[in-house]
């Protein structure tokens, strides 16, 4: 078996956009903001009518002119389906929201019969309000979809039923009655929004379950809290905030020990508008199985990384922080002239900056240590060896220019222009991290890989020794086609694309049941994801077996209609009544019975 690992570096790629024209630019948003004003996720009326191809009623803005598309470094997608595309990550869910769960019976393919349980799926679902919109993705009102599977009463077969609603936050819920911007967002201000240096919790970004409950997380901000068979919103997750006085505050991603069931997160505090030269603070807090706090701690970011970051690297005795130098300008923040994104710089001279400590003292930095410069969104997973060595993996990119700047591949996406093939995309990155000496190395784990975002694992291996990871790929990535399983030991790739055409959102892995977890094993079970075809201008939902991801899909669900693209999700497995005794007495009372007759 041929090993892909290598320990090269990359340099750094020049993005080579291809541009519109300011009147090809302005009939572009037409297209898209009337196609956001006109969706409602759950109509079953024709939907994006804007973007339909062959058109003839112009006045409705027919198929919008885009870049020369024979440039030779474009990316190889017909334009009208590219437009479709970004109008559906664009959209936003004007429909009222559906609590009572309809069963969707167009399936291709068959449903596991032992996929028994619920994906919950946190985005983004409203981007535009009273003719305003966000400037990137990911940065609207949160909407949770949810995805049930159990057998049908009728048939025995197992079947999925669909609910969804916007989470009901102090800002959604203002803003839904005043009917325009009451508050500006991370990314954008707003005509007649007066500026501040904090930022309203639209928690459109990751869900998880726990203790009963469902937690929305965005950045920075407070979680809510949701009702998992409703999808009614409860409020503020008070439970984890713990103090008026002192609030925990919360990022998008948190850990779970697979070890222990304790649950640890990060969050970055911001200095307020009086204390700008105050260096960002680290937030740890750890909750204990029965919703207890174990600890919280707060500790400082060194002044030359006052850093942006979105996620971290947790083992069994580490926690580890990956200071890019991704710096937001605090004094431009913090009296509100700029908004969180638009004041970020990236100072590619000053490299990374990792913080290792440790689980046991988490007040203390145990270590900084220099890396070379490279921006990461998301972690894959992380380590401790039987020699204590850390091995630390993460979707890294040469620069940020994927959110800095007016030009930026998130800004540029949301405007339609197209992109090229030369982005700087996401590559699966290693640290070897030494915890003792203080030292730390970097390599590629595979060479040949490109545009990767959205990584998972077995959640029974998170923190521990793994092999596989899945993740979604794409020629950039503000545009994910397909699913890939990547063995992290040997860099083989096993892969499935759906084509330009699509978009895929995260796929969630869910485990097989009964299906033992090992570092060494198949890692057999379910990959789940939400993809949005432009052709059809619907969204399915995909079922991958995980273990035989380029097979594609056992099986797609079709809706009606489109789905705002999905971020990160949770899967919450069915609760079984205990076996045991309880089948031996059944079984008993059956042969008792039937000796009787």
């Amino acid at each position: 078996m041929k090993n892909n690992l290598a320990s090269v570096d990359l340099s750094v790629q020049k993005s080579n956009t291809v541009a519109l024209t300011n009147t090809q630019r302005r009939e572009f948003l037409r297209h898209v903001m009337r196609a956001s004003m006109g969706l409602g996720v759950v109509s079953t009326m024709p939907l994006l009518n804007a973007c339909r191809s062959g058109s003839s009623d112009v006045s409705s803005v027919a198929s919008p002119p885009v870049a020369n598309t024979t440039t030779s470094n474009t990316l190889d997608i017909d334009a009208n389906r590219f437009a479709k595309i970004v109008a559906n990550q664009a959209a936003s869910a004007t429909a009222p929201a559906q609590n009572t769960p309809t069963v969707l019976d167009n399936v291709e393919g068959t449903i596991p019969a032992d996929l028994r349980g619920t994906l919950f799926h946190n985005g983004t679902g409203v981007y535009e309000r009273d003719g305003e919109r966000v400037l990137i993705p990911i940065d609207g009102d949160g909407m949770i979809t949810k995805y049930q599977f159990r057998p049908s009463p009728t048939t025995g077969q197992n079947q999925a039923t669909f609910s969804w609603t916007m989470t009901r936050t102090k800002k959604f819920t203002e803003e839904e009655a005043a009917g325009k911007r009451l508050y500006d967002t991370f990314s954008t201000q707003f005509p007649g929004v007066t500026p501040v240096n904090n930022i309203e919790a639209q928690v459109g970004v990751s869900v998880k379950h726990r203790f009963g409950q469902l937690f929305a997380f965005d950045e920075t901000v407070p979680p809510y809290s949701v009702n998992p068979q409703t999808l009614q919103t409860n409020g503020l997750a008070n439970m984890l905030l713990r103090s008026a006085e002192n609030p925990r505050v919360f990022g998008a991603h948190s850990k779970v020990d697979p070890r222990n069931q304790e649950w640890i997160h990060f969050g970055i505090e911001y200095p307020g508008q009086q204390n700008r030269t105050d260096p960002i603070k680290i937030h740890i807090t750890s909750i204990n199985p029965d919703g207890s706090e174990k600890y919280w701690h707060k500790i400082g970011m060194p002044r030359s990384h006052n850093a942006y970051i979105h996620d971290f690297f947790l083992t069994e005795n580490y926690i580890i922080f990956n200071l890019h130098p991704l710096i937001p300008n605090l004094a431009r923040f913090g009296s509100g002239e700029l908004t969180l994104v638009s004041s970020m710089e990236w100072f590619q001279h000053r490299g990374n900056l990792l913080l290792v400590i440790e689980r046991s003292n988490p007040s203390v930095i145990k270590h900084q240590i220099a890396a070379p410069a490279r921006f990461m969104f998301h972690v894959i997973n992380a380590y401790e060896d039987e020699n204590g060595q850390i091995t630390a993996d993460f979707i890294g990119y040469d620069d940020a220019d994927l959110v800095v700047g007016d030009n930026s591949e998130f800004r540029r996406f949301f405007r339609g222009e197209r992109l090229s093939n030369e982005e700087t995309t996401g590559k699966p990155w290693r640290y070897l991290i030494d915890p003792v000496n203080g030292t730390a190395e970097q390599r590629l784990i595979v060479a040949d890989a490109d545009g990767f975002e959205f990584p998972e694992v077995n959640h029974g291996l998170e923190s521990r020794d793994y092999r596989y990871f899945y993740c979604g790929f794409g020629p950039v990535n503000t545009l994910l086609t397909g699913v890939a399983r990547v063995d992290s030991k040997t860099g083989v790739m096993d892969k499935y694309n759906f084509g330009d055409d699509f978009s895929v959102s995260e796929a969630v892995f869910v485990p097989k049941p009964g299906e033992p977890v090992s570092k060494d094993g198949d890692d057999k079970g379910y990959l789940l994801s939400t993809v949005f075809d432009a052709n059809t201008e619907k969204s399915f939902l995909a079922i991958f077996e995980s273990h035989q991801v380029g097979n594609g899909p056992v099986a797609k669900i079709h809706h009606d209609y489109p789905i705002t693209f999905r971020v990160h999700g949770t899967w919450v497995p069915e609760q079984r009544r205990p076996q045991g005794q309880w089948n031996l007495l059944i079984r008993w009372f059956i042969e008792a019975k039937q000796e009787i007759l």
